[in-house]
């Protein structure tokens, strides 16, 4: 008889575990304030930061060639047709300043909604390149530089 309590206790022990432990976890798709965020291959709109970059950019007043992403930091935040970028490089040795772009940019999709062209403009450059869409990352290859951008908001500031 005494054997047959603990067995029962020890079952509603496991149960309340497992209760306890059967909580829903949202991870893909969603920031800190567990919102859900659309996916740029559904709509580029939103605010991005700077997950990856390489190759030669435009940085400053000169062309800097980035291979080290925990000194680079930027965010890209993109409306409608506008788009406001600002990339810092830590320890520029040069002694370059962070750098500001705004200005307009075009889309030309190739593939559905998750590639295709896209074309800057500002008050004094203009560029285009290819973007691609994987998830929440936006890569955009423009030259010999390519970064990956990760969206962390559907809204800009």
């Amino acid at each position: 008889m005494q054997f047959g309590g603990h067995m029962k206790k020890a079952f509603l022990v496991l149960i309340l575990i497992y209760i306890i432990g059967c909580g829903s976890s949202n991870d893909s798709g969603s920031n800190d304030s567990g919102s859900s965020i659309t996916p740029p291959g559904q709509n580029l709109v939103g605010t991005y930061e700077l997950a990856d970059i390489s190759g030669s950019w435009l940085y400053g007043n000169g062309v800097r060639y980035f291979d080290d992403t925990s000194i680079v930091h930027g965010t890209l935040e993109l409306g409608n047709d506008t788009f406001y970028q600002v990339i810092a490089y830590d320890n520029d040795p040069f002694g370059v300043p962070q750098t500001t772009y705004m200005g307009t940019y075009y889309v030309n999709y190739t593939n559905g909604t998750e590639e295709g062209t896209i074309g800057i403009v500002t008050d004094n450059m203009a560029g285009n390149g290819t973007f691609t869409t994987s998830g929440n990352d936006l890569l955009i290859v423009i030259g010999a530089g390519q970064a990956t951008w990760a969206k962390i908001s559907d809204s800009i500031n």
